[in-house]
């Protein structure tokens, strides 16, 4: 009988003990979150998000852009709602998709100004067919 006492008292320090390691664990690993970098990719993706409508993805890339405006909004509640790991990943996606929405506007420029100048040139080349008929 008093060995069972022994035992049954022995398993509940052994069970306090492996509570209070990991009570102690988790303060130590939420308090360690280190939310500077979070902070600064949350800031990258409003920069890119600012480049992207600088350069008319609202026009030529509007998908790609409410995409990245959205995921940045996630981002932001995400953070605010500490969830810190969530906060990062949409951060990062929001910037993703914002230089996909740029380069997709400032490939359909480039198009759209390659579309000119060859009609430009084709203008030119009939002008000068023309004299050459005269």
């Amino acid at each position: 009988m008093n060995l069972k006492r022994k035992n049954t008292r022995s398993m509940q320090a052994l069970a306090v003990a492996v509570m209070v390691i990991l009570l102690t664990w988790i303060v130590i690993a939420c308090a360690g979150v280190n939310k500077a970098p979070i902070q600064q990719n949350i800031a990258k993706a409003e920069a890119a998000i600012n480049n992207a409508r600088n350069s008319d993805a609202r026009t030529h890339a509007p998908l790609e852009l409410t995409l990245a405006e959205e995921k940045l909004s996630k981002a932001k509640t995400a953070f605010e709602k500490e969830e810190y790991q969530e906060a990062d990943w949409l951060a990062e996606e929001a910037i993703t998709e914002a230089k996909l929405a740029e380069a997709k506007a400032r490939s359909a420029k480039a198009q759209a100004t390659v579309k000119e100048l060859e009609d430009t040139i084709q203008t030119l080349q009939n002008e000068i067919e023309r004299q050459r008929r005269q």
